[in-house]
């Protein structure tokens, strides 16, 4: 895939949410200094992105490979028939994480483990590779493993993955049982009964029954189902339970933590003959031997040591005699401005120009890098022993770091230059392996950018504020995005702002209490009253007649005392230092402050309850202008592919918004396209 230009992806995909939350929040020719003030404060830093953060993905230490520990004797030590895996992309040959294998050879030798490497640290080869080859040590009926899963996604992912892996061992048998499982096999749509693997899924619920399989895959609620139920007894009637696996094992705590370690006792008491093992897995238990394997004592009941806990050893491709310091007006020289930087990147899929560039520079290259034939190859050899690029490298390891942290940390500044040359080495950093399907690059780096809507406006109407000075004609004085409860200017009480969809008519909603009005709050039962500034009100139709539609009446509101008089004026003075406003009321029957039609425009709601819009910004859409723009911003791979080979994958917290979410998407794709 070529390089992503950091900052042209930022910008774009930046400039296009920020269209988007502009002409969401409609505002009027009338209100041209509001407008102008509102999209002034949309390019405010860290309004609604905030600057991306580079986090390294760690590499591990390598071991034996798996071909290595076939024939042995001892533990470690794997069955002939795993090479039979490699019919499902499973390579023998290939060497394994050095936890890989001291996970094999506790759990082999009776050990109660926690696997608590990183994310994408091959956990699942972790319990996989031990159960499967007891499976093939132990022969016969009945389940040697269940694999506890937080979610079904899990679940379902790990059946794709053992659909795919077991393609050549056709005695191991697997199946998922989770609330998904039909009870009989013809139940299920034609797609998933093709997709499933023959002879070695039990697919419905009645032939786990009947045939339990060597390794069933389920949650914790369902196997609680299953302890309790006598109907599913006959699933381990064999009495043959030998693996007890939790796999991230950091979402069981507090409630539910309790209740999974009385269902782990629950288990022990139902396979009173067996000794179980436990195998936990979790990215993120933290580095502490101790607390971790306290952890595991308290959830299972199983003994647990530090020795069982198994964290990995990190490595790097660096060199350990790295070269001498580069000072920044060195590196600067080489990427002095955007133009040149864009040179480089573009230059990464192409091995004279990158190696053209690096001979042009003043940095020295190796006579070693110049006879590599890949990209990759040369700046491997070039870049491993550079020190900056190995203290980025460090940096972004213990804790995420944005770009002007890590020049901060390497040369004391972060100025443009200082940036730009990290993000340079960043990219580089990021190419520089010798074989890519065989080892990591020396950088093996990922930004994670942050977006977020907008969570409400307000406005200060106070006279005496400053800001009222650049405007004098407005009635308002400052507009500030979020909904904080006085003006940062000048103190005075600010009012949340909505604006009609329709015409974006500026109103002002809020909540009297005891004479005293404030910003409408969930849960507060008390009279809402809209309120604005603007001018004539549209006549009413016969439609209207019985709605909502004067602005006759008056409020006058104290911004220092919170008052606030309908249909009168304030009995002066109402505090020490009155400051006061005078608005129009827009009479509504509705509670909560539902405007069904607008008194500016006549604008109606149907159908939504409310013609008013508040600045809080919804999730689907914007996460669909998200989606969408990364989409654009991502460089094409492949001109021949639908998006040109570009891949987006969106995560959601829950099933029923993922659902929504998907078809939201696609349509709205279709509307942009059209």
């Amino acid at each position: 895939m070529p390089e992503i230009n950091l900052r042209e992806f930022r910008s774009c995909v930046e400039d296009t949410l920020r269209r988007y939350l502009f002409t969401l929040n409609f505002l009027p020719d009338s209100e041209r200094e509001l407008r102008d003030t509102f999209r002034s404060a949309l390019r405010g830093r860290q309004v609604f992105s905030r600057e991306p953060l580079l986090s390294v993905i760690p590499s591990y230490r390598p071991g034996a490979t798996a071909a290595d520990l076939m024939g042995r004797t001892e533990a470690p030590r794997l069955h002939s028939g795993i090479a039979r895996l490699s019919n499902g992309g499973f390579d023998p040959g290939r060497a394994l994480y050095d936890h890989q294998v001291r996970s094999l050879d506790l759990v082999q030798r009776r050990r109660n483990i926690v696997v608590a490497t990183g994310t994408g640290s091959g956990k699942t080869e972790c319990f996989l590779l031990p159960v499967l080859d007891d499976a093939l040590r132990n022969p016969g009926p009945g389940v040697r493993a269940i694999v506890i899963y937080p979610l079904n996604a899990l679940a379902n992912d790990q059946l794709d993955r053992l659909r795919k892996l077991l393609r050549g061992l056709p005695e191991i048998t697997f199946g998922r049982y989770t609330g998904d499982t039909k009870w009989n096999e013809e139940d299920a749509p034609e797609e998933q009964r093709r997709a499933a693997l023959r002879p070695n899924e039990r697919f419905s619920r009645n032939q786990i029954r009947s045939d339990p399989p060597h390794v069933l895959l389920t949650n914790f609620a369902m196997l609680e189902c299953l302890l309790l139920r006598p109907q599913d007894s006959d699933i381990f009637r064999q009495q043959r339970l030998r693996y007890v696996i939790l796999d991230e094992a950091h979402t069981y705590s507090g409630a539910q933590g309790i209740d999974v370690s009385l269902l782990m006792r629950r288990l022990r008491e139902a396979f009173p003959g067996c000794e179980l093992q436990f195998i936990l897995t979790s990215a993120t238990m933290g580095r502490d031997a101790g607390e971790i394997a306290d952890f595991g004592r308290k959830l299972t009941g199983g003994t647990y040591s530090e020795q069982d806990v198994i964290l990995g050893v990190p490595v790097t491709g660096f060199a350990s005699d790295l070269r001498a310091p580069i000072s920044l007006a060195e590196y600067a020289a080489v990427v002095p401005d955007e133009e040149s930087l864009s040179r480089w990147l573009q230059a990464l899929d192409d091995r004279e120009a990158i190696g053209q560039l690096a001979g042009e520079s003043s940095l020295s290259v190796p006579a070693t890098a110049m006879r590599e034939s890949s990209v990759g190859g040369f700046l491997s050899t070039w870049l491993r022993g550079n020190r900056e690029l190995e203290r980025i490298h460090g940096l972004a390891s213990g804790r995420p770091v944005s770009l002007e942290e890590a020049a901060s940390e390497l040369w004391g500044t972060d100025n443009p230059d200082a940036v730009r040359v990290c993000e340079w080495l960043v990219a580089l950093g990021a190419r520089a392996t010798v074989d890519p399907e065989a080892s990591p690059p020396l950088l093996p780096a990922r930004y994670q950018f942050f977006f977020r809507g907008l969570r409400g406006a307000s406005v200060c109407l106070s006279r005496e504020c400053p800001d009222r000075y650049s405007h004098p004609t407005t009635t308002w004085s400052s507009f500030i995005l979020e909904d904080p409860p006085n003006c940062p200017t000048c103190g005075a009480a600010l009012l949340p702002l909505l604006t009609c969809v329709h015409c974006g008519t500026p109103f002002l909603r809020v909540a009297e209490v005891d004479g005293k009005w404030q910003a409408l709050e969930p849960g507060v039962s008390a009279p809402v009253h809209l309120l604005t500034w603007a001018g004539d009100t549209e006549e009413e139709d016969d439609e209207s007649e019985g709605e909502e539609t004067e602005l006759s009446r008056p409020a006058e509101l104290c911004l220092r005392c919170r008052t606030i008089v309908l249909g009168g004026q304030l009995t002066l003075p109402c505090c020490g230092r009155p400051d006061t406003i005078t608005l129009r009321v827009a009479l509504t029957k509705k509670p909560d402050g539902l405007l069904t039609r607008c008194p500016i425009c006549a604008g109606r709601a149907q159908p939504f309850p409310t013609v008013l819009r508040d600045f809080v910004t919804g999730e689907d859409a914007a996460t669909a202008v998200l989606g969408e723009a990364t989409l654009r911003a991502l460089p094409a791979e492949s001109s021949g592919k639908p998006a040109g080979g570009r891949r987006l994958l969106c995560f959601s917290d829950s099933r029923q918004r993922a659902a929504y979410f998907a078809p939201y998407l696609v349509s709205v794709a279709k509307r942009v396209k059209m």
